[in-house]
């Protein structure tokens, strides 16, 4: 989330929670354990430049995990908990 908040793309492994953190615009996914599909990716965001992937990161960032409306989401829950 760091990562995309600065505007930097991310590439992630097709395991857990990690592909939903990102989309097309944002990075790429990998398949789990394999080093040379990170490689080829790491390649092209080098080739392709990272400010290609710069608004689109930032923009999901701050549409989706933005501090405030979590921080509420989590009100919200735990006052729905609590009745």
């Amino acid at each position: 989330m760091e990562a995309l908040a600065c505007g930097t793309p991310i590439i992630k492994y097709n395991t857990g929670g990690s592909p939903e953190s990102g989309d097309e615009r944002t990075g790429f996914v990998a398949d789990k354990g394999n080093i040379d599909e990170v490689y080829s990716f790491i390649r092209e965001i080098k080739t392709i430049g990272k400010n290609k992937y710069k608004n689109a990161c930032m923009d999901r960032a701050n549409r989706l995990f933005n501090y405030k409306d979590r921080y509420q989401d989590y009100i919200s829950l735990f006052e729905e908990l609590l009745d």
